[in-house]
């Protein structure tokens, strides 16, 4: 079972690579004393990304989106925050790679650690919501679905496998719109569908 795991994940992440694009995304500190990164994306077609830079609690302090994107190249200064662990998220249409930052007795650190999640693919196939997602990082994940008013149908907690394979029966949900929201610690999606019996 795991080895068919391990196959399913190689040819999902193959398949990613070649529909979402490749691209690269270095980081380098350019003065730890001034608290400074270089950041350099390139990707090999235009594509929209956005760049977070987060504290511990989640609290976004910076906030970028560029728009047709195929190279960027750019200084970050957190001279004025204090020491701590942050996370630069670079997120594009189907993923988001998540760079730990570290500043610590002033000085900021990088250690080349990145984490990248995928976006979770969920299709609706006879009244059964299909929910597939590669994912390498371990976290535990929860999965909650919400009616047009926000009110829960449905929430649950998995613990995470290299692919999250989850089948939901929503025949006995009554007809409209609702949101399914996939997160772990790190990351959040959501995803729109609509029921018509």
């Amino acid at each position: 079972m795991r080895t068919s795991k391990i196959l399913i994940a190689t040819a999902f992440m193959f398949f990613t690579m070649n529909v979402f694009g490749s691209n690269e995304i270095e980081i380098r500190v350019y003065n730890q004393e001034m608290k400074t990164f270089l950041m350099e994306l390139e990707y090999s077609e235009s594509t929209d990304v956005s760049i977070t830079i987060e504290d511990e609690s989640g609290h976004i302090l910076l906030s970028k989106k560029f728009k047709n994107t195929i190279e960027l190249r750019k200084k970050i200064n957190m001279k004025n925050l204090p020491d701590g662990s942050y996370s630069l998220k670079v997120k594009e249409e189907n993923k988001t790679v998540i760079l730990p930052l570290e500043i610590k007795d002033e000085r900021l650190w990088y250690s080349g650690e990145r984490r990248t999640y995928f976006k979770p693919m969920v299709n609706m196939i006879n009244n059964r919501l299909l929910f597939n997602q590669l994912s390498l990082h371990g976290l535990p994940y929860f999965i909650r679905i919400d009616d047009k008013n926000g009110d829960c149908v449905f929430a649950g907690k998995y613990d995470n496998d290299i692919v999250n394979q989850k089948i939901f029966n929503v025949s006995q949900i009554s007809g409209g719109n609702y949101t399914m929201t996939m997160r772990n610690d790190e990351i959040t999606y959501k995803e729109k569908f609509s029921l018509g019996h």
